[in-house]
């Protein structure tokens, strides 16, 4: 029951919540039983990908092995309750189905069985126990389900183990489980033996030697923790974890955190339960790194669960950039042009091909915050569009399109929040300008009714930027048009005119 306005009462009952009104795609969910943490995963399927409409965590340590390596009875309680919550959570968003799996914490404890059996009894609920090779295949096609394209190692790390696998082509090829988890490493790890016991079994791993000096991706709770920690210290603000790549002093950050006490560590945008294995993560990463030897870290925020939500929907790979800007463009412009009108509207700008995937995505996003309160619109679309679960897609592209969009919506302004120095170099910094603004000419022309631009077209002749109208349609030109044509041609150092094409 929700009070709407002043006296008035909407009830609505579990039948009216499934009308035909209010009809959604499927949803379904992934419960992770992880060594450190439990979690749950809702995924709905929208056009060329999986969204996850919640994301919800359980700190329950079940790594934490007490006598004769058993999961303690405070931590089996604290799993029970964490997955009570969950079934009814699943249970309120109607979901299709339930995938839950676990890892290391249940693979290896010796009452692993009867916890499996006794949740499995308890809930209903199949639990799929992944063997280490599966747990890095599950994480590496999670990694591909974001980076297509990705060629190298990826690197995942939990509580109780450390998960290698090789992709490339598209694919996950050798894999390796190491008993190297920040939990179960801690006692190494505290007496200095970790480099040596780690560093030892690294070099006996079969395919180590094949993959030194190439880029290195990394997964888990904890390392993508000792990114947040180190952009910190950088002070990167850091609006987009996804594909961020940390600079060349990362291992030296690194191997300075792991010298630490987890106590005296202060990093803002790390939570507390994270801070404290901050060091045995970082010397993890530094043994890792020592053997392998990156050419470069990328930080995925995609890993097992999303490697094991795609498997769960029939997909393997389907994230699909092109379908999914497509339908943005479709369902979130009030009338959008065809990609082709757009395409010739800026084709009077020089476009290197670095730059091409980031300009599809600012005209994807090119109308999509009209609904938006005005003065909020260049911000609010710039930050969805760093923070949108978008495949393939790599830092530089989303702060390009970001920054354009918030050129398209507040013209030239010196507060944007989207230049950002370490990601956008000058050149490119200004063809993001160009092209925001050239959009907010555009749509300002057509008012909205975007196909209206094959009435015109932008051309630059001996020192000037030509707005080139349609025979009969002059009348289309007001005084806001003029006075964004004054401005993008002001970026470009061209003069502005509005032309006829008589024929």
């Amino acid at each position: 029951m929700s009070n709407i306005g002043r006296g008035v009462t909407l009830d609505i009952t579990e039948e009216e919540t499934r009308s035909p009104h209010l009809t959604r795609p499927e949803r379904f969910a992934v419960i992770d039983i992880g060594s450190n943490t439990v979690r749950l995963v809702l995924f709905e399927k929208a056009p060329g990908r999986l969204v996850s409409v919640l994301n919800e965590k359980v700190s329950v340590g079940l790594g934490q092995f007490g006598e004769g390596g058993h999961v303690p009875k405070e931590r089996i309680e604290g799993l029970l309750a964490a997955l009570s919550r969950f079934m009814s959570l699943c249970k309120g968003h109607q979901v299709s189905h339930v995938r839950a799996f676990a890892t290391a914490a249940l693979r290896d404890a010796l009452n692993g069985p009867s916890i499996r059996k006794d949740v499995e009894t308890k809930f209903d609920l199949n639990i799929k126990l992944l063997s280490g090779d599966e747990e890095a295949m599950f994480a590496g096609r999670g990694v591909l389900s974001s980076f297509p394209h990705a060629e190298g190692v990826v690197g995942d790390l939990g509580g109780g183990s450390l998960e290698l696998v090789v992709v490339r082509a598209g694919s996950c090829h050798e894999a390796v489980s190491l008993p190297f988890g920040i939990l179960r490493s801690a006692s190494a790890h505290l007496s200095g033996q970790l480099p040596e016991i780690l560093g030892a079994q690294l070099r006996r791993v079969g395919f180590i030697g094949d993959v030194v000096g190439q880029p290195f991706y990394l997964v888990g709770g904890s390392w993508r923790s000792l990114v947040k920690a180190y952009a910190e210290t950088k002070g990167d603000r850091l609006e987009m974890l996804q594909a961020f790549e940390p600079g060349e002093d990362f291992l030296t950050f690194c191997k300075d955190i792991a010298k630490q006490n987890s106590s005296d560590l202060n990093f803002r945008k790390v939570s507390s339960s994270r801070r404290q294995h901050l060091p045995v993560a970082a010397n993890l990463l530094g043994i890792v790194a020592d053997v392998v030897k990156p050419s470069t870290f990328i930080t995925s925020a995609s890993g097992v669960r999303e490697g094991v939500a795609h498997e769960e929907r029939g997909w393997l790979f389907p994230n699909d950039l092109k379908m999914i800007l497509t339908d943005i463009s479709t369902n979130r412009s009030r009338l959008r042009p065809a990609t082709s009108l757009h395409e010739q509207w800026l084709g009077y700008l020089d476009i290197a091909d670095h730059c091409r995937v980031a300009v599809q995505l600012a005209m994807a996003y090119s109308d999509a915050g009209w609904r938006k309160h005005p003065d909020l619109r260049g911000t609010h679309t710039g930050q969805e569009i760093l923070h949108a679960e978008l495949p393939g897609l790599t830092r530089f592209d989303r702060y390009f399109a970001a920054n354009a969009m918030y050129c398209r919506y507040e013209g030239l302004n010196n507060d944007n929040p989207f230049a950002h120095a370490d990601v956008l170099h000058s050149d490119d910094q200004e063809l993001s300008v160009a092209v925001g603004l050239s959009l907010r000419l555009a749509w300002y022309l057509a008012g909205g009714a975007g196909h209206m631009i094959v009435h015109a077209k932008l051309e630059t002749n001996a020192g000037r930027l030509l707005l080139v109208m349609a025979e009969g349609q002059g009348h289309l030109v007001n005084e806001g048009v003029v006075k964004r044509l004054a401005q993008l041609a002001r970026h470009l150092n061209l003069e502005p005119d509005v032309v006829s094409n008589q024929g």
